[in-house]
Formats: C-alpha cells, structure tokens, sequence
C-alpha cells in the first residue's frame, strides 16, 4: 500500500522538479527566489491533491455523462490560454 502511494506521489511530482530543474538552470543568480519558488510549487500540487480528493466519485458521476462535451472544450480553452501567454 505505501509502496503504491510514494509511487504515485513520485510520479506527481515529476513535472514540478522539471519545471524546477528549467528554472535554476535559466536563472541561477535568483537563489533568493528559490524558498518562495519550493513552497509554490508545494501549494499548487498539494491543493491540487486535496481538491481532488474532494470531489470524490460523486462528483465524477455527475460528470459523466458531460464528459464527451466537456474535455475538449476544457483543453481547447487551455491551449487558447497558453498561446496567450
């Protein structure tokens, strides 16, 4: 069982080490940043975790049958947003 859930929180966690990685090799100077930079990264994935959490099955029902609609309009906002950026 914590074998499975240290895996799954490994692998979680992947993508901010990533990001992490890109952006001590970008900006190396900025180390004053990078206590400020950790506990975001934290915030953000550990809220993502416990909100998810929350939703629960219920949730998920209720979404269901939305879902054929739903994702690709969810992806399709997102990927306007980030060509924003």
């Amino acid at each position: 069982m914590f074998t499975g859930l240290a895996f799954l929180g490994l692998s979680l966690g992947l993508d901010s080490f990533a990001v992490g990685i890109g952006l001590g090799a970008a900006a190396p100077e900025a180390s004053r940043h990078r206590w400020r930079l950790a506990c975001a990264f934290g915030l953000c994935d550990g809220l993502a975790s416990f909100l998810g959490s929350l939703a629960g099955m219920d949730a998920v029902r209720s979404f269901a049958e939305a879902s054929d609609w739903l994702g690709p309009i969810a992806v399709a906002v997102y990927g306007l947003f980030v060509l924003c950026l």
